[in-house]
């Protein structure tokens, strides 16, 4: 019998969360960054290398990508949330103006609209 490859993943690569990220015009690197977690990471959980992944990092990458969390990963093959002492992830302010720069790019190529801009911008602003 054939080994299953990605089990955790509904569909086989390209997953519907590679769909989604190319839909919305981000880059990996973008939705790691905003997601609290690494591009290598990322990279890893929508090749499906990562069979397990965290339900945090799963959960904040599907609001990213404005998808449900069940289109992309059966409920079973998620790992529970690590308990943590914070609950949103401590932004390198150093990191911001290149956040905001792959914002304004978004918003320029019209893939976001200014309020959708206004809006995440004010969202990073407020996590520092």
């Amino acid at each position: 019998m054939p080994k299953k490859v990605f089990p955790s993943i509904k569909i086989t690569p390209p997953t519907k969360m590679r769909e989604a990220r190319r839909k919305k015009g981000f880059s990996q690197e973008y939705v790691a960054r905003i997601a609290g977690t690494t591009q290598p990471t990322y990279s890893r959980i929508e090749s499906g290398f990562i069979l397990q992944p965290e339900r945090g990092i799963v959960q904040r990458i599907a609001e990213i990508l404005e998808v449900p969390i069940d289109d992309l990963f059966d409920e079973e093959d998620l790992e529970p949330a690590a308990p943590r002492m914070q609950t949103e992830t401590v932004l390198n302010p150093k990191d911001i103006p290149a956040m905001l720069r792959d914002l304004k790019g978004l918003l320029d190529d019209g893939i976001i609209t200014e309020d959708q801009f206004n809006q995440k911008r004010d969202e990073l602003l407020a996590r520092l």
